[in-house]
């Protein structure tokens, strides 16, 4: 989501949009604006209660019913004049998740004029008659997807170029840049937030008492000229390379700040083992749940460009046999799956109430 602001008739009047006209509106503006990424994560967190945009205080279920109203006009739909359905993980990522509370908001920001996707589901399909069921047997989640890969890459490659673990000076002693500050990347968009929070003041003066003053400043030009969108592009275009090819030059140059790696496949493997260690878990704990062995599962429906990573897609390899794999178009078929079962008659087995 992207809020800004432009002159209308003579008045400045505010203007918002989501998904990618958002993105093109944060690439082209040319004054303030306030932009929003991944929301759909803090659904079930007690904690987010609201967030303020332009002064105006803005709740959850407000931002989920923007973003909502960005896609009915762009669709050119009317959702009041038929069903809506509207997918939900099967376990809402966060440390301490209210799934009540998730749901809760979900159905006020629908009733409001109007989406997310499970991790691990373990189906049977069943005849019944001319019909084919699919009944539910097990479910599991985990919230580590292409944000948590692309914080791991920069974490190796780009955070120490930045100052991450060196040192300033203070009252004669040395003291380490606190981490925090690097912790941001693990949302682009709030490396723009460092500058109303007073993180960047604090970086600029520090940069002053720093021993790597340049990496210090290449930090601040990075927040200063909201420049996270365009590194997080170039970390996309990097994991995308590893994807298909053994090792790849990332290259990030934007302004005064030029940071180059040569990457292999390996190394980007040992930075994110801990994860998929952490995503095999998961799955099987969906498929004790469903007390179902991985030899009886006859297809394996993967989903998601982080199904795409080597790596991912050997962990499910390995427990199922390839020949048992089964990829479609990874970034849109929850999308395509929720429209096919909003065009049946009756889709109760597919609701939660």
């Amino acid at each position: 989501l992207c809020w800004w602001h432009e002159r209308v008739d003579g008045v400045n009047t505010k203007r918002h949009d989501g998904g990618p006209w958002a993105v093109d509106a944060f690439l082209t503006a040319i004054t303030n604006l306030r932009f929003i990424q991944s929301f759909k994560t803090f659904a079930a967190s007690a904690s987010f209660r609201d967030t303020i945009v332009f002064g105006e205080r803005m709740t959850y279920e407000a931002l989920m019913a923007t973003f909502l109203a960005t896609v009915r006009r762009h669709a050119g739909l009317d959702l009041g004049a038929g069903r809506v359905v509207m997918g939900r993980p099967v376990r809402f990522a966060g440390g301490n998740p209210d799934e009540a509370l998730a749901m809760t908001r979900y159905r006020d920001a629908a009733a409001r004029g109007g989406v997310a996707e499970p991790d691990f589901s373990v189906l049977r399909f069943e005849k019944q008659g001319n019909r084919r069921l699919a009944r539910p047997l097990g479910h599991a989640g985990i919230g580590i997807a292409g944000d948590t890969f692309d914080y791991r890459f920069i974490d190796r490659i780009v955070s120490p170029r930045l100052g991450k673990g060196t040192d300033y000076l203070s009252f004669g002693k040395s003291l380490t840049i606190p981490g925090h500050f690097y912790a941001n990347f693990a949302r682009w968009n709030q490396l723009s937030m460092m500058k109303a929070n007073g993180d960047l003041k604090e970086l600029r003066s520090l940069a002053r008492s720093a021993v790597a003053r340049e990496a210090l400043e290449r930090f601040i030009e990075i927040v200063e000229y909201d420049l996270g969108f365009a590194l997080y592009r170039a970390v996309s275009t990097a994991k995308r390379d590893l994807s298909t090819h053994e090792a790849t030059d990332f290259v990030f140059a934007d302004g005064g700040v030029d940071i180059r790696a040569h990457i292999t496949r390996a190394d980007f493997e040992s930075w994110i083992a801990d994860d998929v260690a952490r995503i095999r878990e998961t799955l099987d704990a969906a498929l004790a749940r469903a007390a179902v062995s991985a030899g009886r599962i006859d297809k394996v429906f993967l989903t998601g460009g982080t199904s795409l990573i080597p790596a991912i897609r050997r962990l499910f390899a390995d427990r199922f046999g390839e020949d048992r794999l089964v990829s479609g178009d990874q970034f849109e078929s929850i999308a395509a799956g929720l429209a096919l079962i909003g065009r049946e008659e009756d889709f109760a087995d597919w609701t939660v109430q």
